[in-house]
């Protein structure tokens, strides 16, 4: 996975090996000396546009023959544009990134040999060729002048950002903070970590004995759990006590994990990195790190752990320590192996019969025969309880540990809940919490029901009263490689708002409460974690090897050693390590259960430490809330109040509803969102806001030195924090919520450029919004006038600053959204009332009768006759429809996933002009936001280019900016200005060295799938090309007997054919293109691929083939049609789920490493006449999958990378002009 969490702080610390911080200061310089060289070429370059610019244009003013004119011009173009010519003269095409130019010039060189003998070329052809050329310098001349405007805002960047200096308090020096809170959150930090937290050991004990206690009668289910849980920890402890347990392989996934975490100061992520790429280093590691856990007991952190704070986007602040390298591999291995295991070990825990009670109602055996005798057969799946179940098991068990060792965290920049304030801390409008009154609930027919269902016809009715469905098809997809809290919470967020909606309208009500724990990592008791892995069955050794990293002896970065002695943790586990996500989840895991104990089955949404609970049920809600109270008190944790508080929401808004006395007091909310009893619905707490608004100007005040750091800023706050803070839109939330986002957004720049504010007093007075302040000081700073809007919002890549809309993406999906979610549940109501009439019809005709054959018990009849004779009432015919189906569009499953569903982005029509401008970028290899192919670019992107292409081709003939080239560096965005350098940099010195040889030919689209590899696993290697027009050397011969490429040397062996090259480049390096064979889904996945990659070459692939040698452009056409119809037979359906790549994968896999270099030729092809012009609109219009999926692949950095169009195209005329001969 991409890190793409917050961009990492520094952090030198004290224990630091002298290799780690060498590292950071070289790679510093090196920074400084690579940017200097450009920015000085870059000068040199843009002084000899401008000198011969103005001699062109000094020689144009004393000569008035029109062909001289012209031929300055002409001549002048080609000198500034670096043109290649022969020795006559002629333009030789294919040598500049302006291939336009080169046209023209080339034409305009015959049109002048035209001109020089024929006297009717007229005046107004000359002029018009004259101001063409002028134009082109005149744009050449602007993107210089926008580069070079660029090169000094790196500088001005590189001035007020200190790389490699930040030791320790990173964020002091980069962001406005107030050292008080700083301070005093230290001190509040200090006075809890170092003394022990007051557990009554023997109570907590008791408390879990009695948890996991079988009830009389019972054939002791649970004990059997326990006991299977316990003995299968005892096998994995002793698989983690074998021999040779790290290997150079399993390095790779700890440190990628590593990389991902944010526990590494940069100068150690960047010796961590040079780690990866050294075979004879990862060995080493691994042979200490086999003997250190070998010798586990005898492990310790040493003298002293130094640590710091950081701090958070919220406003917070965390405590980071920087223990050594080899340190943080041992950890993050055991750490993550554990994680696995236990995520593993809890599933099968509440999948045995038994321990875990089901979510679903204990529907009556005789409920269920009678709805099969009315009804017929009818299944629980799909149903809203089957819905609520997937997700749940999916995304809110044990979600904190890890499904596979490969799995890692993703974050982008921002995306943190907003800390909550006084303004979310008063009293909503609800009735004083008392002893509950007697307030029925409207429509609830039964309080012990916790939810209820209706029936589907041609469905089978389990006849057990605690069916336990097969889970296969609800935990298939559990195992991700990416984690993403923040798309979690939302989920959360729609999910709890769906559950309002609907229980409100079929029970009437519904209670929902949320809480947090109080710092849960900061103060988890040791006693509590001690007592429950023991009780688990964790064994004495482990037990003591958890506690001695539990009680790390601590010292902050700076302090002096003799005077600050370490001083040993005695509460709460150490931030970012892998092992503390463990402790953490073993012990709410025994919350989880006591919740699914104590209220027969109700489910605790939990991420982590912060939990939300609801049910249409109060008092199940009041008992739920006192198991919550029991587990805090009996493991000495705390609820943070801030975060806690209870809601009960009336499905009739004249009705209030009181709340239990023991439920919490207070107002839920998350982010910036409260829900309000009320309406029911989340809506924005402009007060929270606000002091969030006050926050960002002040880090926006911290940045006005340096452009790109300001809009780095504004771009992490405005752009992410604010947007996930409101809430992910959904129609749950109804069309409203995103009006509200659009008018905050637009109040919150109204307030951070307001009249008399520091930011435009900055801008001097003028700015009323981001785009005029940064325009503003553009002007003051640097004497630029009429940028346009376009500098601002486009990408890097095309010369752009990458300032962010917020308004954009929420623009996008706003008309796409429901725009009030009380009309499905109308919708709902009246096709159920609709379908009871059908049912009653085919009872009562005795339709209902044949189809009995298929129950339990098909002879099964009501005793009564009246009964038997009578069809079911209504309000028994919609008693279960949460439980089961009903025949009918629109039934509750259906209102329930579309309340769920998030809109997508509605994307524009792309316009003439800017087709032509996107097919002018031509296949850029570091293209992320606008590029050649609309159909790939995100709808963000899409909508940008629409809305500023018009002005870019305006002002500078075309969509580019600034060409590539003159950059003063070559980086992949503002965000991690420093990292793509230093990762430039990491690339040049680990290219001198390689530990791989790589024997290709570029043309070849064989040895092409190993580039493709290469590319995506950024592995370093060394190439030779072999020509293949000649017999091959005997040197070469000698590497392959057979002469073929690609071959590849790999620590001194040779391994040669593409498909057995490339497969194992992705097993010795391990990432998304080919899980491993131990994953869990390891085997199927890479049968899938397999599979998927032999049926396009033994299908499609054999009709492609033949092209080479058809001997008429009649069989060329004959054999892609043949290929088309099998690509739609076979290959289409296989690619039904690529999400954009085969299997659902967002990365590259296997699967378009092998067939990439051959779709990309297939897409390339038509437009210069080797493949029929229809081809691919035939595959658009047979094969919409595949098209969708090869347009994707063919425009990939890894498979564009070595790619030489013209090349290719130019080797496979001259092959089939041979073949045709």
């Amino acid at each position: 996975m991409t890190r793409t969490n917050k961009s990492p702080h520094g952090g030198a610390s004290s224990s630091m090996s002298p290799l780690s911080s060498s590292s950071g200061n070289i790679l510093s310089e090196t920074l400084r000396e690579i940017t200097t060289t450009k920015l000085e070429e870059l000068s040199k370059r843009r002084t000899e546009f401008v000198d011969r610019k103005t001699d062109i244009v000094a020689r144009l003013h004393s000569e008035n023959d029109r062909i001289n004119r012209l031929t300055i011009l002409c001549d002048g173009v080609k000198a500034c544009f670096a043109v290649k010519t022969d020795k006559t003269g002629k333009v030789i095409r294919g040598h500049t990134k302006t291939p336009d130019v080169e046209i023209e010039l080339k034409n305009l060189d015959s049109f002048l040999a035209q001109a020089r003998y024929d006297p009717s070329v007229s005046t107004k052809t000359f002029d018009a060729w004259e101001n063409s050329l002028l134009r082109h310098l005149e744009t050449q001349s602007l993107r210089f002048e926008y580069a070079s405007l660029y090169a000094q805002l790196v500088t001005e960047w590189l001035s007020t950002e200190e790389f490699g200096s930040h030791a320790g308090n990173s964020d002091e020096s980069a962001e406005y903070v107030p050292s008080k809170r700083k301070l005093e959150s230290r001190l509040e930090w200090e006075r809890s970590v170092f003394e022990p937290a007051i557990v009554d050991v023997q109570k907590l004990e008791e408390y879990l004995a009695q948890l996991f206690q079988d009830g009389k009668g019972q054939t002791k289910p649970k004990a059997k759990a326990s006991k299977q849980l316990a003995d299968e920890i005892a096998s994995f402890e002793m698989e983690m006590s074998s021999p040779n347990q790290f290997t150079p392989s399993s390095l790779n996934w700890v440190i990628q994990g590593l990389l991902d975490s944010e526990l590494l100061s940069d100068e150690k992520r960047e010796v961590l990195k040079n780690f990866k790429t050294s075979q004879v280093m990862l060995t080493e590691v691994s042979d200490v790190l086999n003997m250190r856990i070998t010798g586990l007991a005898k492990w310790s952190w040493g003298e002293s752990v130094p640590v710091e704070q950081r701090r958070k986007i919220s406003g917070g602040y965390n405590i980071h320590m920087h223990e050594d390298l080899l340190q943080a591999i041992f950890l993050q291995h055991i750490g993550v192996k554990w994680s696995v295991f236990l995520k593993g070990a809890f599933r099968r825990f509440r999948k045995l019969p038994g321990p875990w009670i089901d979510v679903r109602s204990d529907v009556p055996n005789i409920d269920r025969k009678r709805l099969g005798y009315y009804l017929g057969p009818m299944e629980t799946k799909p149903s809203v309880q089957h819905t609520r179940r997937s997700m749940y098991r999916k995304n809110y068990f044990v979600a904190h540990l890890l499904d596979s060792e490969c799995q890692t965290v993703e974050a982008l920049d921002g995306e943190e809940e907003a800390e909550i304030v006084e303004a979310c801390q008063v009293q909503t409008n609800q009735i004083p919490r008392r002893a509950m009154a007697a307030q029925p609930a409207m429509n609830s027919f039964s309080s012990r029901f916790i939810s209820r269902g209706g029936a589907k016809r041609y469905r089978k009715v389990p006849s057990d009263a605690h069916p336990e469905e097969s889970e296969s098809d609800i935990e298939s997809d559990d195992s991700t490689t990416t984690k993403k809290p923040m798309e979690a919470k939302q989920r959360l967020l729609h999910l709890l708002s769906a559950e309002i909606a609907i229980n409100t309208r079929i029970h009437g009500e519904i209670t929902v409460f949320r809480s947090v724990f109080d710092s849960w990592n900061s103060l988890l008791p040791h006693a509590t974690l001690r007592t429950v892995l023991s009780f688990l069955g964790v064994s004495a050794t482990w037990l003591e090897f958890f506690v001695k990293f539990l009680e790390a002896p601590l010292r902050f970065v700076g302090e002096d050693e003799d005077a600050n002695p370490a001083r040993t943790r005695r509460r709460g586990v150490p931030a970012n390590h892998a092992l503390s996500e463990v402790f953490g989840e073993v012990v709410l895991f025994c919350l989880d259960f006591s919740i699914n104990q104590s209220t027969t089955g109700s489910l605790l949404y939990r991420l982590h430490d912060e939990f939300w609970f609801w049910s249409p049920n109060h008092k199940i809600a009041v008992t739920a809330w006192k198991a919550i109270q029991d587990f805090a008190t009996v493991t000495g944790t705390d609820l943070n109040p801030s975060k806690t508080g209870t809601v009960r929401i009336s499905g009739d808004p004249n009705v209030s509803l009181s709340i239990d006395a023991s439920l919490p007091n207070g107002p839920i909310c998350w982010g910036f969102l409260q829900l309000s009893p009320e309406s029911g619905r989340f809506e924005i707490n402009q007060k929270m806001v606000d002091s969030h608004i006050e926050e960002l100007r002040k880090q926006l005040h911290g940045k006005q030195n340096s452009i790109f750091a300001f809009i780095q800023t504004w771009n992490t706050y405005a752009a992410t924090f604010f947007a996930s803070n409101f809430g992910k839109p959904a129609n749950c939330f109804g069309r409203n919520q995103v009006d509200q986002m659009l008018a905050t957004h637009s109040r919150i720049q109204r307030e951070i450029f307001k009249e008399g504010s520091n930011l435009r007093s900055h801008a001097g007075g003028n700015a009323n919004n981001v785009v005029e302040y940064i325009k503003s000081v553009l002007g003051q700073r640097f004497g630029v006038s009429n940028i346009p809007d376009a500098y601002l919002f486009f990408p890097v890549e095309l010369g752009g600053l990458d300032l962010r809309s917020p308004f954009i993406s929420t623009l996008q999906i706003r008309d796409s959204v429901i725009r009030d979610p009380s009309q499905l549940l109308d919708a709902f109501e009246e096709a159920e009332m609709e379908r009871y009439g059908p049912a009653k019809t085919a009872f009562e005709k005795g339709d209902t009768k044949d189809e009995r054959y298929a129950l339990e018990d098909p002879d099964w009849e009501p005793v009564e006759q009246h009964d038997r004779d009578t069809f079911m009432s209504f309000q028994e015919f919609t008693r279960w429809r949460e439980e089961f189906q009903f025949g009918f569009d629109n039934e509750l499953h259906d209102v329930y996933q579309q309340l769920l569903q998030q809109p997508e982005e509605e994307s524009l029509e792309i316009s003439d002009g800017i087709a032509n401008g996107l097919s002018s970028l031509g296949q850029q290899s570091n293209a992320s936001g606008i590029r050649e192919n609309w159909d790939s670019m995100e709808p963000y992107w899409r909508w940008v280019t629409m809305l500023y292409g018009p002005e870019m081709i305006e002002r500078f003939g075309g969509l580019k900016i600034v060409d590539a080239g003159l950059l003063p560096m070559g980086m992949m965005g503002i965000r991690n200005l420093s990292q793509s350098i230093l990762k430039s940099v990491n690339s040049i010195k680990m290219a001198a060295s390689p530990k791989i040889k790589l024997y290709t030919n570029h043309l070849c689209p064989w040895a092409h799938r190993v580039h493709i590899a290469l590319s995506e696993l950024q592995v370093p290697f060394e190439e030779e090309i072999i020509d293949l027009t000649v017999p091959r050397t005997q040197e070469y011969l000698r590497v392959n007997p057979r002469g073929l490429v690609p071959s590849l040397e790999y620590r001194g062996e040779i391994i040669t054919e593409s498909a057995i090259v490339s497969t194992f480049l992705a097993d010795v390096f391990p990432s998304s293109l080919l899980p491993a064979s131990t994953d869990p889904k390891g085997p199927l996945t890479r049968a899938r691929i397999g599979f998927f990659v032999d049926t396009y070459f033994s299908k499609p692939h054999a009709s492609f083939v033949k092209v080479y040698s058809a001997k008429s452009d009649e069989e060329v056409n004959a054999f892609m049609k043949e290929y088309v119809n099998v690509i739609a037979k076979e290959v289409e359906p296989l690619l039904k789920d690529a999400a954009p790549f085969f299997g659902g994968s967002e990365k590259l896999t296997l699967a378009e490493v092998l067939i990439g270099s051959f779709i990309i030729r297939l897409y390339t092809f038509p437009k210069h006449g080797l493949l029929s012009q229809t081809l691919l609109s035939d595959l658009a219009e047979q094969a919409p999958n595949f098209d969708k999926w090869a347009k994707v692949v063919a425009q990939h950095p890894s498979v564009t990378g070595i790619y030489n169009e013209q090349e290719v195209v130019d080797t496979t005329k001259a092959r089939l002009a041979k073949a045709r001969a």
